[in-house]
């Protein structure tokens, strides 16, 4: 218990040592040390170890996401710099350049990204659950102001837009709905998995929170599949006129 990795993640945070022996752990003399110890732990305790993990993990999860709240800019004053390329290939739509303020950081930012890395140093140390790992990694994109996505029309057409990493899926699908010479078409986004793609979520399901495109993995940036639910009605007509005027060839580097 005196190990400084342990003291600072466990005996210095309030309630650390009953939330150890909570879950089994017991508190015991030896060599001029403290020790927690534990015997093979039953299955009652694992369960009730695997419940105190998921319950730490998720207020990480709110505190980042609490913090990433401040510094939120409302999303109407996002400028999403429209534009529209025509007969691009998906090979072509698919290779995405960032601008360089995508990645640059203010000096508050540049302090915190070298504290979490200083961070993510010590705990790379400790016994981390896979899982709270991963979410660690996936943590790093949050350093991204901006997303920049690009959805794929089946006639070829490619409409970029920017977007906050904060905003819900269903802007996404507003965005695009009203891109539509036919916005009362349905349709779906499809991520940009190639393999076995899936469904971006529009809205959330029944008792869930609405998912954002930080969650489904949108940022820094993504090429979606525009797949439209035509009926004998509506079919798909391709973008409104007005944005098929701001039509482009697709120039990469």
């Amino acid at each position: 218990m005196s190990n400084p990795k342990i003291r600072e993640a466990i005996g210095e945070v309030s309630g650390g040592v009953e939330l150890l022996e909570l879950v089994g752990f017991v508190s015991k003399e030896g060599g001029g040390e403290m020790w927690a110890v534990m015997d093979v732990p039953k299955k009652e305790m694992i369960t009730l170890m695997n419940k105190a993990i998921m319950l730490l993990e998720q207020e990480k999860i709110e505190e980042g996401n609490k913090s990433e709240k401040e510094e939120m800019v409302e999303p109407k004053k996002i400028d999403r710099q429209i534009r529209v390329f025509f007969s691009v290939p998906e090979s072509v739509a698919a290779k995405i350049e960032l601008p360089d303020s995508f990645y640059s950081l203010s000096a508050e930012e540049v302090k915190r990204e070298a504290e979490l890395r200083k961070k993510k140093n010590a705990e790379s140390q400790l016994l981390i659950p896979k899982s709270f790992k991963e979410k660690q990694a996936k943590a790093g994109r949050r350093r991204y102001r901006r997303t920049m996505i690009r959805i794929q029309f089946p006639d070829g057409a490619v409409l970029q837009a920017v977007f906050a990493p904060w905003e819900p899926t269903s802007s996404l699908y507003k965005f695009v709905s009203l891109s539509l010479k036919e916005p009362s078409l349905e349709f779906e986004l499809l991520d940009p998995v190639l393999v076995k793609r899936r469904v971006i979520p529009s809205f959330p399901a029944a008792g869930q929170k609405a998912r954002t495109l930080y969650d489904e993995d949108l940022v820094p940036s993504a090429l979606i599949k525009f797949k439209p639910i035509e009926t004998d009605s509506v079919v798909f007509t391709g973008l409104s006129n007005e944005l098929l005027e701001l039509s482009e060839p697709l120039v990469t580097n």
